[in-house]
């Protein structure tokens, strides 16, 4: 019995999602070292305020406001370059799951694979769903897989599928949040 699941490949890159979050905790200092010294003129006409960005913030001030605004922008596009995903398959066996991708078939015997979390999560998207539903795999390898399930009427069928690999030995939990966000 194979059962097929359309998803997206998760892929995220550690060390510059920290980057990006750096970036973007010291840009937001300096936007916010910029919105300090515009403070004095915050009840004062636009006028007056116009006045004193020309005349009462200094120079530096200005150079940081506007060096911090591309740094924002940088970390921006590092975050959601970063956070890409690619469209595939999943197909469930009793010996193997297959991660079939555009260029790569990623197989994974049922043995290796420690648990299996499906992680549900609210979506904010104006695409008409409630919920989104990612797939989580932990190999025995320490190493953790990422698959967002593409339609979320899918689900029960998901968890039927999982309960019969649950069978061979692997752990299936359904949980809300991302249960392994230290990785």
């Amino acid at each position: 019995m194979t059962t097929n699941f359309p998803i997206k490949f998760l892929t995220k890159n550690k060390w510059l999602n920290d980057l990006a979050l750096a970036l973007f905790a010291v840009g937001i200092i300096g936007v916010g070292l910029f919105y300090l010294s515009m403070s004095p003129s915050d009840n004062s006409s636009p006028e007056l305020q116009a006045f004193w960005f020309i005349e009462g913030v200094p120079l530096w001030v200005k150079e940081v406001a506007f060096y911090s605004l591309i740094v924002l922008i940088l970390a921006f596009i590092i975050f959601i370059l970063n956070s890409k995903g690619r469209r595939g398959e999943v197909t469930f066996d009793l010996n193997n799951t297959t991660i079939t991708l555009a260029k790569k078939v990623i197989i994974i015997e049922n043995n290796e694979i420690e648990e299996i979390t499906v992680a549900s999560k609210p979506a904010f998207f104006p695409r008409g769903e409630t919920e989104m539903f990612i797939i989580f795999f932990r190999i025995k390898k320490f190493k953790v897989i990422r698959l967002k399930l593409l339609y979320s009427i899918l689900i029960d069928e998901l968890m039927e599928t999982l309960k019969i690999i649950e069978s061979n030995n692997v752990k299936v939990g359904l949980t809300w949040g991302d249960p392994y966000w230290a990785d």
